[in-house]
C-alpha cells in the first residue's frame, strides 16, 4: 500500500519457508496479495526453490551475514583445557535428539574418548528442559551444562571454544546457524543430515561439516 501510494516499487524479503510457516488456507491468498513486488530476495537456494512455486518474481539469493567481530581465527581460543561438545538451537524431533545423546554416550564409553573429567556437554538454546531430560543417559559420564538464551557474542565465544559444535537439522528450512558456526572454525556435526546446499557452502569455505544419522555415526566422528 505505501509503495503504491508513493509510486515506487517495493522488494519482498523472505527469510522463513513459505511452505512451513504460512497457514495452508492463507498460502495462495497471501502470495497473490504480495505478487506485485518489484523484486524478491531470499536467504538460500533452498528458499529460492520454494519461492518460485508461489511468486512470479525471480528470486535473488542473499545469505544472511555475520558480524565481522565474530569471525574467528583458529588461533584465538579462550580455553583449551576441556573437550567441549556444544549443541545449539532447536531440537525439533525428540527421537533424533535421543539418537544424538546415544551417540555421545557410546563415544564416552569407548576407548577413543579423552578422560571424562575433561569432557563437557553443553546445550544452549530454547529447548533446555527437553535436552536436560534427554541428557540423563550421560549423567555421571561427563560434565553437563544446560544453558538457555544468551547474547550472541557470548554464544559465539562458547562455540568458538568448543571442540565440536552440533545442531539438529530440520529439512523444512535452511539453517543460518551453519554460517555462524562456520565462523567459529570448529568442526560441526548436523543431525541427522543437511541440504546439499549447506554441504557445498561448508566445502567452499573449507569448513568441517559432518552429517550423522545414527549413534554410531556420531560416536565415530567424535573420535
Amino acid at each position: 500500500g505505501i509503495a503504491k501510494q508513493a509510486g515506487v516499487p517495493w522488494v519482498m524479503d523472505i527469510k522463513d519457508s513459505w511452505d512451513t510457516f504460512i497457514p495452508v488456507p492463507l498460502k495462495r491468498i497471501l502470495a497473490s496479495r504480495y505478487s506485485d513486488a518489484g523484486g524478491l530476495t531470499v536467504n538460500s537456494r533452498f528458499e529460492a526453490d520454494i519461492s518460485r512455486r508461489w511468486f512470479p518474481q525471480s528470486p535473488v539469493i542473499v545469505y544472511s551475514g555475520v558480524a565481522t567481530n565474530l569471525i574467528q581465527s583458529r588461533e584465538m581460543r579462550w580455553s583449551v583445557n576441556d573437550f567441549r561438545i556444544t549443541l545449539v538451537g532447536s531440537t525439533y524431533r525428540r527421537n533424533e535428539l535421543e539418537v544424538f545423546m546415544e551417540g555421545v554416550r557410546r563415544w564416552l564409553t569407548s576407548d577413543k574418548s579423552p578422560g571424562r573429567s575433561n569432557v563437557v556437554f553443553t546445550y544452549a538454546g530454547g529447548d533446555a528442559i527437553v535436552v536436560k531430560d534427554a541428557s540423563r543417559v550421560i549423567t555421571g559420564m561427563c560434565r553437563v551444562e544446560i544453558l538457555e538464551y544468551m547474547p550472541l557474542e557470548k554464544l559465539f565465544r562458547l562455540c568458538a571454544d568448543s571442540a565440536v559444535n552440533c545442531y539438529m537439522w530440520s529439512p523444512t528450512t535452511f539453517h543460518h546457524k551453519l554460517l555462524e558456526l562456520l565462523c567459529c572454525r570448529s568442526p560441526i556435526i548436523a543431525i541427522p543430515g543437511e541440504h546439499t546446499e549447506a554441504v557445498e557452502i561448508a566445502e567452499k569455505v573449507k569448513g568441517d561439516l559432518f552429517c550423522c544419522a545414527t549413534p554410531d555415526d556420531l560416536a565415530h566422528h567424535l573420535q
